[in-house]
């Protein structure tokens, strides 16, 4: 007797449609050795990243073209865990930082996915291979205006990967990040795979107390930077994060 076709997961449908969607729109936003993001395919304001992991690299670190990419293991709930906890750190974080950090709106791990706004530059982006050439749209860390926003992140124990690519110059002059957070995820979100790298097998997964340590950072400034109901949510998202350190929540 023949099994049962699986059931397509509501990840799995979205990336199906947002992959579909971008055939007519000359292929997704952009690739990584990370990621793969696509707009939105029912919110042109949103946009789909999509996680993977990397196999033998091309010519060259940034010759993304060539490179072969592999889905991540499955998760344990513990994975899971800190998955979700991505999503409300984001939200908080949001809160906290409307101009530099983006809304989330989900996350998926089947496939390993996540849904921000979609972040619009200053000027026309230059394809990721001329990101260098284009520092007045993508930033220095010596630049006043991305200082600020970078140290005001590591200070609640984030580990923030500050390479040009990952901040964005949009229209009213402030910086968005466009990444993820090493702290919080580890190399489920920020850490690719590869047999020919050992750097990249590593298990660089924070341990819980120093996400416990974030947390109570996060507690401080929600009680002294907001009110009323910007802090009631972002408490809210707090609560649920806190929850989620617990091993067996779920």
């Amino acid at each position: 007797m023949s099994e049962k076709p699986k059931k397509e997961t509501f990840g799995e449908s979205l990336v199906r449609r947002a992959e579909k969607k971008s055939l007519s729109q000359g292929g997704p936003l952009g690739r990584g050795l990370e990621k793969t993001v696509y707009i939105h395919p029912d919110d042109p304001k949103k946009v789909v990243a999509v996680l993977h992991a990397a196999g033998v690299e091309g010519p060259g670190f940034a010759d993304y073209e060539n490179v072969e990419f592999i889905p991540h293991p499955k998760m344990d709930q513990g994975e899971r865990n800190r998955f979700k906890r991505q999503f409300y750190l984001f939200k908080i974080l949001h809160i906290l930082f409307p101009k530099n950090i983006p809304d989330m709106h989900m996350v998926g791990t089947e496939p390993r996915l996540f849904s921000i706004d979609r972040i619009y530059a200053a000027g026309p982006v230059p394809p990721w291979k001329n990101l260098e050439k284009h520092a007045d749209l993508i930033g220095n860390l010596d630049k006043p205006t991305r200082r600020p926003i970078v140290a005001a992140l590591e200070s609640l124990g984030l580990d923030v990967d500050d390479q040009n690519y990952n901040f964005i110059l949009t229209p009213d002059g402030q910086y968005m990040f466009s990444d993820t957070f090493l702290t919080n995820v580890g190399r489920y979100f920020n850490v690719y795979a590869s047999s020919e790298d050992e750097w990249r097998d590593q298990d660089v997964r924070v341990p819980l107390k120093e996400e416990s340590a974030t947390a109570q950072k996060l507690e401080v400034a929600i009680s002294e930077r907001l009110s009323g109901e910007d802090q009631q949510k972002a408490r809210t998202y707090l609560m649920r994060y806190t929850q989620l350190l617990q091993p067996t929540s779920k």
